[in-house]
């Protein structure tokens, strides 16, 4: 359970051939054959948030042409029949009180507010719902290898997403995601347009040591169109919990946030 540790991270997709490519491939990263690559996706997609977690960090973001925003949340994750569930809470620096229950990359229900998946849950901010979901991650979606880098100084495998229409944001077409080598967790995630250039970028930054396992401390989100930057920091991380399901059902949270 240890292993299933990264979560606030990291999407990717586009042309393949020419991208792969542009993939540097360092020495000594255990570069994969075909079909072991297809076993590594597969043990990701398999292995991705099997089990309950809670998260509570803060998000700072800054700019050269906004006041820098920030926050501070709790998410809870729970499986629900094998349906993602996610329980979020956040408030921004200005006293501002936000609940929402995601659900498979849907919006279930939002207290304050009308809102849609693509939209920061702090404005200002830039981390939104799909930054936490990847929506574009279906059960069987497919991807092709790229080689392997090294991402905060682990060894990470390199793969190519493509985004089904109305998935993202309509000018991401594709998601390049780099994966760690060992715990099957996204390191790095590029959103990528239709001609490959880079729009958007969620990196693990710095790492800590739990148990056996290692945990993301910090995520630095980017965008290469404003040059805007924002970094998540992980105050305190539980995975080894356990909710129950009633947590998570749309009337339970209706009737907790009227009291």
């Amino acid at each position: 359970m240890k292993k299933l540790i990264w979560q606030v991270v990291l999407i990717f997709t586009f042309l393949l051939n020419a991208e792969c490519a542009s993939t540097t491939r360092h020495k000594g990263t255990n570069l994969l054959s075909d079909d072991e690559a297809s076993v590594f996706f597969k043990k990701f997609l398999q292995n991705r948030n099997r089990s309950d977690f809670m998260l509570k960090f803060k998000v700072e973001s800054s700019s050269k042409q906004t006041p820098s925003a920030s926050g501070k949340g709790v998410i809870l994750h729970h499986k629900v029949e094998g349906e993602e569930n996610y329980y979020v809470e956040i408030k921004d620096k200005a006293g501002n009180y936000r609940k929402f229950l995601l659900k498979n990359g849907q919006t279930l229900a939002n207290f304050t507010e009308t809102f849609n998946s693509n939209e920061p849950f702090i404005s200002g901010t830039l981390y939104s719902p799909n930054d936490l979901l990847l929506p574009f991650l279906e059960p069987n979606c497919s991807s092709k290898y790229c080689g392997s880098k090294k991402v905060c100084g682990r060894i990470a495998q390199q793969f190519l997403v493509k985004v089904k229409d109305n998935t993202l944001k309509a000018n991401v077409k594709y998601v390049k995601m780099s994966i760690d080598n060992v715990f099957f967790q996204p390191l790095e995630i590029e959103y990528l347009g239709s001609k490959h250039e880079m729009l958007s970028r969620q990196r693990v930054l710095s790492l800590r040591k739990q148990d056996d396992s290692w945990e993301p401390k910090t995520v630095e989100i980017f965008n290469a169109i404003t040059r805007e930057r924002a970094k998540i920091t992980i105050v305190k991380s539980d995975f080894n919990a356990e909710f129950e399901d009633s947590l998570f059902e749309l009337g339970f949270l209706q009737k907790t946030s009227a009291q």
